[in-house]
């Protein structure tokens, strides 16, 4: 049985290791950019609202751009794909439930926008594990959505529930450096594929960007978030709305979407039970659960 309520560990060091390795994973070769996200507090738990603990002192990384061309991979961004040639995926309601326990705590790393294919391309290293072997716990993969109808972001000068933060403006070629500057922060909350509507209430009215690449809305949407800051907190929320996803490995070969969710409801399983290629991450079940 799946048991999916965890905490994360209280200190911004625990799993420092395995997050820059798994930054790396991304980045290979390259400096690790110094990671923006906020700790969370004892006893917070990994799923439900987000945390409202102050992060530690920790300096904004510098931001690192990189541009889509067509038909070209960009920074492993997003290549010029053929509709013909992908086996894009459906998400049913099943697909939906086991996508949000795949993607819980992921590393958001960076996103590529071809607005004119509709489609984004979005960098994670997600929690994972085979069904045997002495692999890594975390593996690289691209999440593609298509027939993309509308891309809406925010990046504001604050924490996510702060209703007077500054909106900064932007253009969709920003989503990129923005979201590296970040520094590679995980994503948590077990809602991130078709969330509540009410889920993005306190944002939706408050847009950095909002890009309309088609007049009929597209039937699924997949809400993303990062946040960090000292001196001057910051937070960004993305959603896209789209109709089709595929998911691959960081050298583009496709992982079937029941593969992909067995995976990761693998790791939180091995999480609960104790199997030791969980460890190292920062993240341990909740006493008592």
């Amino acid at each position: 049985m799946l048991r999916t309520i965890a905490a994360r560990a209280p200190s911004h060091d625990a799993g420092k290791d395995h997050e820059d390795k798994r930054w790396e994973r991304w980045n290979p070769g390259g400096d690790r950019l110094r990671s923006d996200c906020p700790a969370l507090p004892p006893g917070v738990r990994s799923m439900g609202s987000r945390s409202q603990g102050a992060p530690p002192g920790i300096v904004p990384a510098p931001a690192v751009v990189s541009a889509w061309r067509p038909g070209k991979r960009s920074d492993g961004l997003l290549a010029g794909e053929d509709d013909c040639c992908v086996a894009w995926a459906t998400v049913g309601g099943g697909e939906r439930d086991g996508l949000n326990v795949a993607l819980n705590e992921a590393t958001w790393a960076g996103i590529g926008v071809d607005a004119a294919g509709r489609r984004a391309r979005l960098l994670l290293d997600v929690l994972s594990l085979p069904a045997d072997g002495a692999v890594a716990a975390s593996r690289p993969v691209a999440v593609t959505v298509n027939r993309v109808s509308r891309i809406a972001a925010s990046l504001r000068l604050g924490w996510w529930d702060d209703t007077a933060a500054d909106v900064i403006p932007l253009e969709l070629g920003d989503l990129d450096a923005i979201v590296r500057s970040f520094g590679g922060c995980p994503v948590y909350g077990w809602e991130f594929i078709d969330p509540p509507e009410e889920s993005w209430s306190h944002w939706r009215d408050r847009l950095s960007v909002d890009a309309r690449l088609d007049q009929e809305e597209s039937p699924h949407v997949i809400d993303l978030f990062q946040e960090g800051g000292s001196a001057q907190p910051r937070h960004l929320d993305l959603r896209i709305w789209f109709a089709q996803i595929r998911i691959t490995t960081h050298d583009d070969h496709d992982i079937p979407l029941h593969e992909f969710i067995a995976s990761g409801a693998r790791w939180w399983d091995g999480l609960h039970s104790g199997d030791p290629r969980t460890s190292g991450t920062g993240i341990f079940p909740l006493r008592g659960d």
